[in-house]
Protein backbone atom coordinates (compact mmCIF):
# COMPACT_ATOMS: atom_id res chain seq x y z
CA UNK A 1 0.00 0.00 0.00
CA UNK A 2 2.88 2.34 0.74
CA UNK A 3 4.28 1.72 -2.73
CA UNK A 4 0.90 2.57 -4.25
CA UNK A 5 0.67 5.78 -2.22
CA UNK A 6 4.16 6.75 -3.40
CA UNK A 7 3.21 6.05 -7.01
CA UNK A 8 0.02 8.11 -6.71
CA UNK A 9 1.98 10.94 -5.14
CA UNK A 10 4.19 10.99 -8.24
CA UNK A 11 1.17 10.64 -10.55
CA UNK A 12 -1.39 13.07 -9.20
CA UNK A 13 -3.59 12.87 -12.27
CA UNK A 14 -4.03 9.15 -11.58
CA UNK A 15 -4.90 9.93 -7.95
CA UNK A 16 -7.42 12.58 -8.97
CA UNK A 17 -9.07 10.40 -11.63
CA UNK A 18 -9.19 7.41 -9.29
CA UNK A 19 -10.91 9.56 -6.68
CA UNK A 20 -13.43 10.93 -9.20
CA UNK A 21 -14.12 7.42 -10.55
CA UNK A 22 -14.69 6.15 -7.02
CA UNK A 23 -17.17 8.94 -6.34
CA UNK A 24 -19.02 8.18 -9.58
CA UNK A 25 -19.26 4.48 -8.75
CA UNK A 26 -20.53 5.19 -5.23
CA UNK A 27 -23.18 7.60 -6.57
CA UNK A 28 -24.35 5.25 -9.33
CA UNK A 29 -24.59 2.25 -7.00
CA UNK A 30 -26.43 4.20 -4.29
CA UNK A 31 -28.93 5.87 -6.64
CA UNK A 32 -29.56 2.56 -8.41
CA UNK A 33 -30.23 0.80 -5.11
CA UNK A 34 -32.64 3.53 -3.99
CA UNK A 35 -34.43 3.31 -7.35
CA UNK A 36 -34.68 -0.48 -7.15
CA UNK A 37 -35.81 -0.61 -3.51
CA UNK A 38 -38.15 2.41 -3.36
CA UNK A 39 -38.96 3.13 -7.01
CA UNK A 40 -37.94 6.77 -6.47
CA UNK A 41 -35.41 8.84 -8.39
CA UNK A 42 -33.77 11.07 -5.79
CA UNK A 43 -31.02 12.40 -8.07
CA UNK A 44 -31.38 16.21 -8.16
CA UNK A 45 -34.34 15.68 -5.75
CA UNK A 46 -36.67 14.67 -8.58
CA UNK A 47 -38.68 12.54 -6.13
CA UNK A 48 -39.14 12.98 -2.38
CA UNK A 49 -36.52 11.38 -0.15
CA UNK A 50 -37.88 8.95 2.42
CA UNK A 51 -36.65 8.46 5.98
CA UNK A 52 -34.62 5.34 5.19
CA UNK A 53 -32.91 6.51 2.01
CA UNK A 54 -32.51 10.01 3.47
CA UNK A 55 -30.69 8.64 6.51
CA UNK A 56 -28.54 6.45 4.26
CA UNK A 57 -27.73 9.48 2.08
CA UNK A 58 -26.64 11.53 5.11
CA UNK A 59 -24.40 8.72 6.37
CA UNK A 60 -22.96 8.16 2.90
CA UNK A 61 -22.27 11.87 2.36
CA UNK A 62 -20.42 12.18 5.68
CA UNK A 63 -18.50 8.99 4.91
CA UNK A 64 -17.46 10.34 1.49
CA UNK A 65 -16.17 13.57 3.09
CA UNK A 66 -14.16 11.64 5.68
CA UNK A 67 -12.83 9.11 3.16
CA UNK A 68 -11.75 11.94 0.86
CA UNK A 69 -9.74 13.40 3.74
CA UNK A 70 -8.19 9.99 4.49
CA UNK A 71 -7.31 9.45 0.81
CA UNK A 72 -5.79 12.92 0.57
CA UNK A 73 -3.61 12.47 3.66
CA UNK A 74 -2.62 8.98 2.51
CA UNK A 75 -1.24 10.43 -0.71
CA UNK A 76 0.13 13.75 0.50
CA UNK A 77 1.20 12.74 4.00
CA UNK A 78 0.20 13.87 7.46
CA UNK A 79 2.03 17.19 7.09
CA UNK A 80 -0.03 18.22 4.06
CA UNK A 81 -2.14 21.40 4.34
CA UNK A 82 -5.63 20.55 5.66
CA UNK A 83 -8.62 20.48 3.31
CA UNK A 84 -10.38 22.97 5.61
CA UNK A 85 -13.30 20.83 6.78
CA UNK A 86 -13.14 21.51 10.52
CA UNK A 87 -15.73 23.93 11.89
CA UNK A 88 -14.67 27.11 13.71
CA UNK A 89 -16.61 30.29 14.56
CA UNK A 90 -14.85 32.11 11.71
CA UNK A 91 -15.74 29.37 9.25
CA UNK A 92 -19.35 29.41 10.43
CA UNK A 93 -19.35 33.09 9.53
CA UNK A 94 -17.88 32.17 6.12
CA UNK A 95 -20.80 29.76 5.67
CA UNK A 96 -23.40 32.41 6.53
CA UNK A 97 -21.80 34.96 4.19
CA UNK A 98 -21.67 32.35 1.44
CA UNK A 99 -25.31 31.36 1.93
CA UNK A 100 -26.47 34.97 1.72
CA UNK A 101 -24.25 35.70 -1.29
CA UNK A 102 -25.34 32.66 -3.28
CA UNK A 103 -29.01 33.10 -2.42
CA UNK A 104 -29.21 36.85 -3.10
CA UNK A 105 -27.38 36.73 -6.43
CA UNK A 106 -29.48 33.80 -7.66
CA UNK A 107 -32.89 35.05 -6.48
CA UNK A 108 -32.40 38.74 -7.40
CA UNK A 109 -33.31 38.40 -11.12
CA UNK A 110 -36.60 36.75 -10.18
CA UNK A 111 -37.43 39.32 -7.51
CA UNK A 112 -36.80 42.00 -10.13
CA UNK A 113 -38.97 40.09 -12.62
CA UNK A 114 -41.84 39.95 -10.12
CA UNK A 115 -41.54 43.69 -9.58
CA UNK A 116 -41.40 44.38 -13.33
CA UNK A 117 -44.27 42.02 -14.11
CA UNK A 118 -42.30 39.62 -16.34
CA UNK A 119 -42.87 36.80 -13.82
CA UNK A 120 -45.69 35.87 -11.49
CA UNK A 121 -46.42 33.43 -8.65
CA UNK A 122 -48.38 30.47 -9.98
CA UNK A 123 -48.64 28.45 -6.76
CA UNK A 124 -47.44 28.41 -3.13
CA UNK A 125 -46.36 25.62 -0.79
CA UNK A 126 -48.90 26.79 1.78
CA UNK A 127 -51.67 25.75 -0.63
CA UNK A 128 -50.58 22.13 -0.23
CA UNK A 129 -49.25 21.71 3.34
CA UNK A 130 -50.00 22.97 6.84
CA UNK A 131 -47.54 25.21 8.70
CA UNK A 132 -45.81 22.39 10.58
CA UNK A 133 -45.32 20.36 7.41
CA UNK A 134 -43.98 23.41 5.58
CA UNK A 135 -41.42 24.04 8.35
CA UNK A 136 -40.39 20.36 8.34
CA UNK A 137 -40.04 20.17 4.57
CA UNK A 138 -38.01 23.37 4.30
CA UNK A 139 -35.73 22.39 7.20
CA UNK A 140 -34.99 18.95 5.74
CA UNK A 141 -34.49 20.40 2.25
CA UNK A 142 -32.05 23.02 3.57
CA UNK A 143 -30.07 20.43 5.54
CA UNK A 144 -29.82 18.06 2.55
CA UNK A 145 -28.75 20.87 0.20
CA UNK A 146 -26.14 22.06 2.69
CA UNK A 147 -24.74 18.56 3.16
CA UNK A 148 -24.66 18.05 -0.61
CA UNK A 149 -22.85 21.36 -1.08
CA UNK A 150 -20.35 20.54 1.66
CA UNK A 151 -19.66 17.12 0.18
CA UNK A 152 -19.22 18.45 -3.37
CA UNK A 153 -16.93 21.28 -2.25
CA UNK A 154 -14.78 18.85 -0.26
CA UNK A 155 -14.50 16.21 -2.98
CA UNK A 156 -14.55 18.33 -6.14
CA UNK A 157 -12.93 21.56 -4.97
CA UNK A 158 -10.80 21.19 -1.85
CA UNK A 159 -9.32 17.80 -2.80
CA UNK A 160 -7.99 18.73 -6.26
CA UNK A 161 -6.95 22.25 -5.27
CA UNK A 162 -4.88 20.90 -2.37
CA UNK A 163 -3.70 17.87 -4.34
CA UNK A 164 -2.08 20.15 -6.95
CA UNK A 165 -0.84 22.69 -4.40
CA UNK A 166 2.40 23.08 -6.38
CA UNK A 167 0.62 24.02 -9.61
CA UNK A 168 -0.56 27.49 -10.61
CA UNK A 169 -3.77 28.86 -9.15
CA UNK A 170 -5.29 29.05 -12.64
CA UNK A 171 -4.68 25.32 -13.16
CA UNK A 172 -6.13 24.45 -9.76
CA UNK A 173 -9.26 26.50 -10.50
CA UNK A 174 -9.84 25.39 -14.09
CA UNK A 175 -9.46 21.61 -13.67
CA UNK A 176 -12.13 21.25 -10.92
CA UNK A 177 -14.40 23.61 -12.87
CA UNK A 178 -14.19 21.42 -15.99
CA UNK A 179 -15.09 18.34 -13.95
CA UNK A 180 -17.86 20.34 -12.24
CA UNK A 181 -19.36 20.93 -15.70
CA UNK A 182 -18.89 17.31 -16.74
CA UNK A 183 -20.59 15.92 -13.61
CA UNK A 184 -23.67 18.10 -14.13
CA UNK A 185 -23.93 17.68 -17.90
CA UNK A 186 -24.05 13.89 -17.59
CA UNK A 187 -27.70 14.17 -16.48
CA UNK A 188 -28.70 17.49 -18.08
CA UNK A 189 -29.55 18.45 -21.67
CA UNK A 190 -26.53 20.07 -23.32
CA UNK A 191 -26.57 23.77 -24.15
CA UNK A 192 -23.70 26.21 -24.61
CA UNK A 193 -25.28 28.68 -22.19
CA UNK A 194 -25.72 26.07 -19.45
CA UNK A 195 -22.16 24.84 -19.98
CA UNK A 196 -20.83 28.39 -19.67
CA UNK A 197 -22.89 29.07 -16.55
CA UNK A 198 -21.66 25.88 -14.88
CA UNK A 199 -18.03 26.61 -15.77
CA UNK A 200 -18.25 30.15 -14.36
CA UNK A 201 -19.98 28.77 -11.27
CA UNK A 202 -17.10 26.32 -10.86
CA UNK A 203 -14.62 29.19 -11.07
CA UNK A 204 -16.63 31.13 -8.47
CA UNK A 205 -16.47 28.25 -6.02
CA UNK A 206 -12.77 27.71 -6.69
CA UNK A 207 -12.14 31.38 -5.92
CA UNK A 208 -14.21 31.08 -2.74
CA UNK A 209 -12.03 28.16 -1.64
CA UNK A 210 -8.79 29.94 -2.56
CA UNK A 211 -10.00 33.03 -0.70
CA UNK A 212 -10.50 31.23 2.61
CA UNK A 213 -8.56 27.96 2.37
CA UNK A 214 -11.58 26.06 3.71
CA UNK A 215 -14.77 24.59 2.26
CA UNK A 216 -17.29 26.65 4.22
CA UNK A 217 -17.55 29.84 2.14
CA UNK A 218 -17.71 27.82 -1.09
CA UNK A 219 -20.26 25.43 0.44
CA UNK A 220 -22.36 28.41 1.51
CA UNK A 221 -22.32 29.97 -1.95
CA UNK A 222 -23.12 26.58 -3.51
CA UNK A 223 -25.97 25.86 -1.08
CA UNK A 224 -27.38 29.39 -1.26
CA UNK A 225 -27.56 29.28 -5.05
CA UNK A 226 -29.19 25.84 -5.03
CA UNK A 227 -31.63 26.92 -2.32
CA UNK A 228 -32.69 29.97 -4.32
CA UNK A 229 -33.14 27.91 -7.47
CA UNK A 230 -35.22 25.23 -5.77
CA UNK A 231 -37.25 27.75 -3.73
CA UNK A 232 -39.02 29.10 -6.81
CA UNK A 233 -39.34 25.90 -8.84
CA UNK A 234 -42.56 24.46 -7.43
CA UNK A 235 -40.88 21.21 -6.37
CA UNK A 236 -42.26 21.29 -2.84
CA UNK A 237 -40.30 18.35 -1.39
CA UNK A 238 -37.06 19.98 -2.63
CA UNK A 239 -37.65 23.19 -0.69
CA UNK A 240 -39.77 25.22 -3.08
CA UNK A 241 -41.77 28.00 -1.44
CA UNK A 242 -43.48 29.17 -4.60
CA UNK A 243 -43.81 28.17 -8.24
CA UNK A 244 -42.92 31.07 -10.53
CA UNK A 245 -43.83 31.40 -14.17
CA UNK A 246 -42.23 33.85 -16.56
CA UNK A 247 -38.61 34.79 -17.07
CA UNK A 248 -35.95 36.44 -14.91
CA UNK A 249 -35.12 40.08 -15.60
CA UNK A 250 -31.42 39.20 -16.00
CA UNK A 251 -30.24 35.99 -17.71
CA UNK A 252 -28.45 33.47 -15.55
CA UNK A 253 -25.21 33.77 -17.51
CA UNK A 254 -25.08 37.52 -16.76
CA UNK A 255 -25.78 37.02 -13.05
CA UNK A 256 -23.11 34.31 -12.87
CA UNK A 257 -20.62 36.58 -14.64
CA UNK A 258 -21.34 39.44 -12.23
CA UNK A 259 -20.92 37.17 -9.23
CA UNK A 260 -17.67 35.82 -10.67
CA UNK A 261 -16.41 39.38 -11.11
CA UNK A 262 -17.32 40.27 -7.50
CA UNK A 263 -15.56 37.23 -6.04
CA UNK A 264 -12.54 37.80 -8.29
CA UNK A 265 -12.30 41.40 -7.08
CA UNK A 266 -12.57 40.24 -3.45
CA UNK A 267 -9.82 37.71 -4.02
CA UNK A 268 -7.53 40.23 -5.72
CA UNK A 269 -8.02 42.80 -2.94
CA UNK A 270 -7.41 40.14 -0.29
CA UNK A 271 -4.16 39.07 -1.92
CA UNK A 272 -3.00 42.67 -2.16
CA UNK A 273 -3.76 43.22 1.52
CA UNK A 274 -2.11 39.99 2.66
CA UNK A 275 0.95 40.66 0.50
CA UNK A 276 1.81 43.26 3.14
CA UNK A 277 1.72 40.56 5.80
CA UNK A 278 4.40 37.99 4.80
CA UNK A 279 3.66 35.69 7.70
CA UNK A 280 -0.02 35.33 6.77
CA UNK A 281 -1.31 32.77 4.33
CA UNK A 282 -4.74 32.61 2.76
CA UNK A 283 -6.79 30.18 4.76
CA UNK A 284 -4.23 29.92 7.58
CA UNK A 285 -5.73 28.71 10.84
Amino acid sequence: MEALATWLKRNLWAAFLAHQAGLAIIAIVFLSLVKRITGRTIHFLRDPIGLGDGTALVVLSIAVILLTRVFYLWIKGGEAPPLGIAVTPRRFLDLVVGLLTGFVFTIAPWVSALWRGTASIHDRITNHFDSFSVARILTVAFFMLLLQGLMEETTNRAFPMRLWEHRSLAFRMIVPSIFFVAIHMVSEPFSFERTGVLFMAGLQLSIAYALTGNVWLASGVHTGANLAGFSIGGLWHAGAVVALVGRPSIPYWAVTMIMLAVLSAMFALTRLYRAKLPAAQIGAG
